[in-house]
């Protein structure tokens, strides 16, 4: 049976772990910059491709392997209608619906099997709040039965401060978080790359796990970075602490050209 929450969560980490000083002063680039690579290392790092100005591949490489695939098949739209995530242990498939506001209003999430064809094994449903954000995603098993919640509020400059995950037993992890002022690239992908590392408009400094029946799994990121002139990160420093214990790691952020 297909961990549906476990899908969720490694996409969460995906993109909270790949995004990345403060400063007051705000800055109106030139130009969007379209992210290409951010890279930790020559054997972890991650890579954006391109076709006629959208985003077709996501692909994130851990110790010199594909840690996950990412491939987006538009269909002659303008919008993804279907979501192809590959990992060593999984395989598989979203369907979009969008709707009138070219919003995503659905998917239909399937898995491959032994004989390679996707088979359905649940349904999400997105709702929006009055400045057409998304402020709840719902997850469903094929017998329509709600599986998970997450409630997503945001501050006044449109970034994602609190995420509420709930189960069918109830609330089960809170995420705080705050923002610099400067432009968050990803957010760039919004509507191409449903991830939450898409929907802020600024770049994280602080993420702040609680979980509600499990407090020694909850954790502190913190985030520190160097930007260009136009705004945009160039690189990022994270440094992240749970029971008392930090790790720290580097990214490099490359642009195309």
């Amino acid at each position: 049976m297909l961990n549906v929450k476990f899908f969720f969560i490694a996409l969460f980490s995906l993109a909270f772990l790949l995004i990345g000083c403060k400063n007051d002063d705000i800055v109106t680039p030139a130009q969007q910059k379209i992210l290409s690579k951010i890279v930790q290392d020559s054997d972890n790092y991650s890579t954006f491709d391109y076709l006629n100005g959208k985003l077709i591949i996501f692909q994130t490489i851990a110790s010199s392997e594909i840690f996950a695939s990412v491939i987006l098949d538009y269909n002659g739209s303008n919008l993804p209608q279907s979501e192809f995530y590959k990992t060593i242990n999984e395989d598989l498939m979203k369907k979009y619906y969008f709707n009138a506001s070219s919003l995503l209003d659905s998917a239909d999430l399937m898995r491959k099997d032994n004989q390679g064809n996707y088979v359905l094994v649940g349904h999400l449903k997105y709702s929006y709040n009055q400045s057409n954000r998304l402020s709840k995603m719902e997850q469903f098993n094929t017998n329509n039965q709600m599986l998970f919640t997450t409630e997503y509020t945001y501050d006044a400059s449109g970034n994602v401060i609190e995420k509420r995950f709930y189960s069918s037993g109830g609330l089960n992890e809170i995420y705080t978080m705050t923002y610099d002022n400067r432009i968050n690239p990803w957010n760039n992908l919004k509507g191409l790359l449903n991830y939450d590392a898409t929907m802020s408009k600024n770049n994280l400094l602080s993420i702040i796990a609680t979980y509600v029946n499990n407090s020694q799994n909850n954790s502190e990121t913190l985030f520190t970075y160097i930007y260009d002139s136009d705004g945009y990160p160039l690189s990022r420093e994270m440094e992240y602490t749970i029971n008392n214990i930090k790790t720290s790691s580097n990214y490099l952020y490359e642009y195309q050209e």
